[in-house]
């Protein structure tokens, strides 16, 4: 049995009108090999939804129209109430980088950094 909170998920998707075929559809067409059994197990706890694969947060986040802070929260990850709103969208942008240029960016910033 899963140890995440998932009870979010099914909330989220009946609120969007979406059945559990409907989202495990729109993961699909973004590239992620999801069944509808998938999403059962999910919601109902038997297993997590893979959170740690960032193109599966990305995809979720877009499919029941939640940022991936908001997404990691529900599902019981703590979340830092210090981070300012810009830090809270840089790392929601830096997660949408493709993972072969997330270093580079990362750098960029880290340089900005360096040079105040």
């Amino acid at each position: 049995m899963g140890d995440l909170k998932t009870d979010w998920m099914r909330e989220q998707r009946k609120k969007l009108g979406l059945s559990q075929q409907d989202l495990a559809n729109q993961l699909q067409l973004q590239g992620l090999e999801v069944s509808r059994s998938s999403v059962s197990n999910w919601e109902n706890g038997t297993f997590n939804p893979p959170l740690e694969n960032h193109d599966f947060r990305y995809a979720l986040s877009k499919s029941l129209k939640l940022s991936v802070a908001e997404i990691l929260s529900l599902s019981g990850f703590e979340t830092s109430d210090e981070l300012s709103e810009d830090a809270i969208r840089a790392a929601v942008i830096v997660d949408q980088i493709p993972p072969n240029k997330r270093k580079m960016a990362l750098g960029i910033l880290e340089q900005i950094l360096k040079e105040g």
